[in-house]
């Protein structure tokens, strides 16, 4: 049996058990040569996942997701799929299924950068839109909650006191948020000043608000740089998953929210 094409490919895990509950190769290969969409059931999955499961690197990444959360990846660098890959695993927390966990395969040929981010070695917004995809996927009203971050006036920071104390802030605010989360939970970088946390399970919005007022108290601690104490504050917008029906639509929500407490009259809430 061939492992599946040299494209990027999706795998699906029960957590606990292992078992392969869904694969997709990437749109470009998952059509026959007539242009009719390949059956969810072609053959490539079961024995791709068995492959994997093999592999020590693999096993790894399942015990690390399993006292962690969050995500793993490692590079294959031998022949196991004709070129060197890399696999990616996120954990995450369906109602209907429990824990399960989104396994992503991305061959070096179709890989132009990694999707964690560099500096804070967190997953970046591909990771978030991707698992937002297959949660709106696994059910129409899925559980979970957005909370979208912005570092309030972080401009200044970098100006007056360099780029390199401004990686050095959100390094140590990733640091500090991560300690707060559960392993399930999904913290991501956005892009610039800007993180998207998923907080997975079924929360009310009361709830996710709670764990965004930990995330900004831990913000407001100083930050030592080179003697000197630097102090920043953030801004959050929260999102309920089940009130919307696409990655796009709660992120923006999220987004939406979190300038409305920007306003004189948000921040006050």
């Amino acid at each position: 049996m061939e492992v599946p094409p040299h494209t990027s490919c999706s795998l699906l895990f029960e957590f606990e058990s292992g078992r392969l509950i869904a694969w997709q190769s990437s749109p470009e290969a998952a059509s026959d040569s007539e242009g009719h969409a390949q059956s969810a059931a072609a053959d490539w999955g079961p024995d791709w996942a068995n492959r994997l499961w093999q592999r020590r690197e693999f096993q790894d990444g399942v015990a690390k997701l399993a006292e962690d959360g969050g995500a793993a990846a490692f590079e294959l660098h031998d022949d196991l799929a004709g070129e060197p890959v890399r696999v990616e695993m996120t954990l995450l927390t369906s109602v209907d299924s429990g824990d399960v966990m989104l396994v992503k395969t991305i061959p070096h040929s179709e890989r132009a950068e990694h999707r964690v981010d560099p500096l804070t070695g967190i997953p970046d917004r591909r990771v978030l839109s991707e698992v937002l995809d297959r949660a709106y996927q696994l059910a129409p009203s899925p559980a979970g909650a957005l909370v979208f971050i912005d570092i309030d006036e972080f401009k200044p920071v970098n100006d007056r006191y360099g780029h390199l104390a401004g990686d050095l802030v959100l390094q140590t605010l990733t640091e500090r948020w991560a300690a707060e989360l559960r392993r399930h939970d999904l913290l991501t970088r956005f892009g610039g000043d800007e993180f998207v946390l998923l907080l997975a399970g079924d929360l009310d919005r009361p709830a996710a608000k709670r764990v965004a007022a930990r995330l900004q108290a831990r913000a407001a601690d100083p930050v030592e740089v080179d003697g000197a104490e630097l102090r920043v504050t953030i801004s959050y917008g929260v999102a309920l998953l089940g009130d919307y029906d696409s990655a796009e639509a709660v992120i923006a929500a999220a987004d939406l929210a979190m300038y409305a407490r920007k306003s004189p009259a948000g921040s006050s809430e």
